[in-house]
């Protein structure tokens, strides 16, 4: 469950990822569930609730009453118990049962766990609420347009039970434990064939041209909003507005949702990745839309706009069309295949040109190595910075080589869908039941990536570090890039280590946020962890890490019984001197990508303070040189003490730069929250 914070009358869960998708139902059960360890991709819970393919109405209740399921469903898909605390009555009976709902929602905020609560911060739409101000009696989270910008939206804890005109209160779903298993083969041809079913539903198709409206799904639905656009006195109407921006987002999902399942399915993975192409064509022509037809564009009647918006929506219709056309192919072929198992590979097969990006902090030169390979246009610095890392400190109390690796760098991994980046894990424990049988899924899971050209990288192929998994061979062998030098290590024995971490993580492209939210998020990081939230045990992060550090190497009698570990002190100082190395350049790219005068001296004054802790820990690395063969000259080189009190000295100096700089971050986090007002 997630960590509850308190500060004063607030009371919230952190870590709870903003929305990636603009989606009314779905998106809110990913961020839940993602709070949790899982890691489905915002592409894959758009495809498998079919959210991915839906198209209704056009009027603005379709993208939450036109579903192929809801949140419940899903949820139970995925293998978890939920409550549906229901809200029901008229007058003093609707409150009370407002007020039992929104008890119940506190007290699962208060175990960490975040619920889906309709109507709290949007208009009808299920949002995630992950905290509460007692005080003020409200609701603090997220909605699929609401809060995705600070760390939290604001409304009164009743609201949920004031729909108004314009639908019933639809309640809360309180998300318990996960006790079934998912069957995603079988749960991906059900998306499937649901995608096609609805794409060419005829419903209410007879009833055109009554008195009454009618609501129309898939293509008969784009048909209608062709023609009703090709009508020069058509106003664009909040409908259309509202829909568009839901089906701009959700369709975006498909093509993605469609690459991520090819590789699962081989009898149908040809038709996949041409239907991918198609929907993506829809998705590229849709996002042309905004000034036609989303809120900004002009009511109307425009008879100049209303062509060119008919012209749109036909080019994103036929896509749709061809892509749903190649789907019904995927769906012959896999009755023709009769099963939809995936085999294991044959022979070998590597990611040519895919190679780990030379760093200290091997996640990041992973990460990196795998964004170059697939011709990311964000920078190391950027993606480095985007990603928190830059801003990371993280210090054993005898300063163990783990302190780099020994945190919650994961949340690393969901910053990089800022940067364009989407970083989905696949894990398990050396200690947890049916360990063998996660190895296997996490094999079969790499190699249909390498399969589809896809890069990952994986924990500890070797020594405890990340490593870039260039391939497979059909002996059963990850193939990977062993800094520099070809290495392979058995899928099976993947973490059976000391650490007994296994995890292999893919990644993929996908759209950046805009570049205020990449310095927004990756400083808001910056000061969670530089004012200790992530430490851990003996692991100690940000400030409190500088302190760790200089306490180990001021203690004479813990260097004299070789306690502190030279190796240890060595190896970070390399690393935390990396780390601030691209702190500095992420923050000179910002400069230059934010180009906000009122933003420049702000940025002049972090960049400057990053610079003296550079300069300082650079020191430090130097001091301490580390040598992986010669840990006996690292050993000496530490209990020498005019070497300790020269990097002291120097750390001291870290310190306070970083406690300064950070201030300057919160200046700067503070601006850019503002200007989003």
């Amino acid at each position: 469950m997630g960590k509850v914070r308190r500060d004063g009358s607030k009371a919230w869960i952190e870590g709870i990822e903003p929305y990636r998708v603009i989606d009314p139902m779905f998106e809110g059960v990913r961020l839940i569930l993602a709070s949790r360890g899982e890691r489905y991709s915002p592409d894959y819970i758009q495809g498998i609730s079919g959210s991915a393919f839906r198209i209704g109405g056009i009027c603005p209740c379709a993208p939450t009453c036109e579903n192929a399921m809801w949140p419940q469903d899903l949820l139970r898909l995925l293998g978890y118990e939920l409550e549906h605390v229901k809200i029901e009555g008229e007058g003093e009976a609707l409150k009370e049962a407002t007020r039992k709902a929104v008890a119940r929602v506190k007290q699962e905020i208060d175990a960490g766990r975040a619920a889906l609560v309709w109507h709290a911060f949007t208009n009808a739409e299920w949002d995630v609420v992950y905290g509460y101000d007692a005080e003020k009696k409200q609701f603090l989270g997220r909605g699929s347009y609401a809060g995705n910008d600070k760390p939290f939206a604001a409304e009164d804890e009743m609201r949920t039970g004031q729909c108004g005109d314009i639908c019933c209160p639809a309640g809360v779903l309180l998300i318990s434990r996960k006790t079934g298993e998912f069957d995603a083969p079988k749960a991906e041809v059900a998306a499937l064939r649901e995608a096609v079913r609805h794409a060419r539903d005829q419903k209410n198709v007879d009833k055109l041209g009554g008195e009454k409206w009618v609501m129309l799904a898939g293509l008969a639905c784009y048909d209608r909003w062709i023609r009703d656009f090709g009508k020069p006195d058509k106003k664009r109407e909040v409908g259309d507005a509202y829909c568009y921006g839901v089906y701009r987002s959700t369709h975006a999902a498909a093509a993605g949702f469609l690459r991520e399942t090819a590789p699962k399915h081989p009898a149908m993975a040809d038709h996949l990745r041409r239907a991918a192409d198609h929907f993506q064509a829809e998705a590229e022509a849709l996002a042309k839309g905004e000034k036609l037809l989303w809120w900004n564009s002009p009511e109307g009647p425009d008879p100049k706009r209303n062509t060119a918006a008919a012209a749109l929506l036909t080019q994103a219709r036929d896509a749709y069309a061809a892509g749903i056309a190649e789907v019904e192919k995927a769906l012959a072929a896999e009755g023709a295949k009769g099963g939809t198992g995936t085999p294991g590979p044959a022979a070998e097969k590597r990611l040519d040109g895919l190679k780990q990006k030379p760093m200290w902090i091997t996640h990041m030169g992973s990460l990196i190595g795998c964004a170059e390979f697939l011709k990311s246009e964000a920078p190391p610095a950027w993606i480095y910075g985007g990603c928190g890392h830059a801003f990371a400190l993280n210090v054993h109390e005898v300063i163990c080589p783990s302190g780099p690796t020994a945190w919650p760098s994961e949340r690393c991994d969901a910053f990089a869908a800022n940067v364009g980046l989407v970083v989905e894990r696949h894990h398990g424990g050396k200690s947890e039941k049916g360990i063998a049988e996660k190895r296997e899924a996490i094999w079969r899971k790499t190699c249909e990536a390498i399969d589809a050209g896809t890069p990952c990288y994986g924990w500890e192929l070797d020594v405890p570090e990340w490593y870039v998994i260039q391939g497979y061979d059909a002996e059963g062998n990850y193939l990977f890039d062993k800094f520099g030098q070809p290495g392979k290590t058995h899928h099976a024995k993947l973490g059976d280590t000391g650490i007994g971490w296994a995890v292999v993580a893919v990644v993929r492209t996908g759209k950046a946020s805009d570049d205020r939210t990449v310095v927004r998020e990756a400083l808001r990081f910056a000061l969670e962890h530089g004012a200790g939230k992530h430490s851990n045990e003996k692991w100690h992060t940000g400030l409190s890490g500088y302190d760790t550090w200089i306490k180990a190497l001021a203690d004479d009698r813990l260097v004299a019984e070789d306690k502190v570990i030279g190796f240890g002190n060595a190896y970070n100082a390399q690393c935390w001197a990396e780390c601030r190395r691209y702190a500095v350049a992420f923050l000179e790219e910002a400069r230059k990508r934010l180009a906000d005068p009122k933003l420049a001296l702000l940025l002049d004054e972090a960049i400057a303070r990053y610079k003296v802790v550079s300069e300082q820990l650079g020191a430090v690395a130097k001091t301490f040189p580390f040598k992986v063969d010669d840990t006996r000259g690292m050993d000496e080189r530490l209990r020498d003490a005019a070497r300790r009190a020269k990097a002291i000295e120097a750390l001291k100096a870290a310190r306070a730069a970083e406690e300064s700089g950070l201030k300057a971050l919160a200046e700067l986090a503070a601006a850019l929250d503002a200007s989003r007002k």
